[in-house]
């Protein structure tokens, strides 16, 4: 198998969920390039609570 993206899912969106609840369009959809910028970042793996693995099976040859 080989791992195409490891990403987390919710970086601080945590943190955030009352600011963000109430956000303008303007100002939610800033806030969604940036947090699915800092998604992609392996550092904050550990921060997210949650996990996207995005992977591809690899092909197998049987004997």
């Amino acid at each position: 198998m080989k791992i195409l993206h490891h990403d987390a899912a919710d970086v601080p969106v945590f943190i955030y969920r009352d600011i963000v609840e109430h956000m303008n369009k303007k100002d939610f959809e800033a806030f969604m390039d940036m947090h699915l910028e800092l998604c992609d970042k392996r550092s904050n793996l550990g921060y997210s609570e949650h996990g996207l693995v995005v992977a591809q099976k690899s092909s197998f040859n049987a004997i």
